[in-house]
């Protein structure tokens, strides 16, 4: 079943081995879907309710984050980083160093100045992840502090 989100149409019941909840339809036959309607500018859920379309070839992707979400996801994060310092047992304790889930690690670092550098990645994939700090620290300073146009506690967009 699909609800509608952000012009968009989402899978909140039934799922399979590659399709879960919270994927989005993204084309139908390779062709993509814009606005909720697909080819000749149909509604996507009258063509797919459509008999005659059949059989279909339904493409899925996960749907990425919107900024609202990317928001309330950083700060829930700095709050449980703030929170994991007051309650650990160990005396000056740093905080949240790693977060591993099923399908992802997440590694921060705060620098002396209280900036925090968060990296995602596959819990498959081992890095030196001091160097990885070094590096983004150095960008940081490099990039961002040198830059006219920065504002400080505003997100640094960065592409390697």
């Amino acid at each position: 079943k699909f609800k509608e989100r952000d012009d968009k149409y989402e899978i909140f019941f039934g799922e399979t081995k590659n399709v879960k909840v919270g994927f989005v339809l993204c084309k139908i036959n390779n062709e993509s879907i814009n606005n909720r309607t697909v080819i000749n500018d149909q509604n996507v859920l009258e063509y797919l309710e459509n008999k005659e379309n059949y059989p279909l070839h339904l493409t899925f992707a996960k749907l990425r984050p919107s900024v609202n979400e990317k928001i309330m996801m950083a700060s829930m994060l700095h709050s449980m980083y703030a929170i994991s310092i007051q309650i650990s047992p160990i005396k000056n304790s740093s905080g949240i160093k790693m977060l591993q889930c099923d399908s992802f690690r997440l590694y921060c670092e705060q620098s002396l100045t209280g900036v925090k550098f968060i990296i995602i990645t596959s819990p498959f994939y081992d890095i030196d992840i001091t160097q990885t700090f070094s590096f983004l620290h150095k960008v940081y300073a490099d990039y961002a502090l040198k830059n006219p146009f920065y504002t400080l506690e505003m997100p640094i967009r960065y592409l390697f």
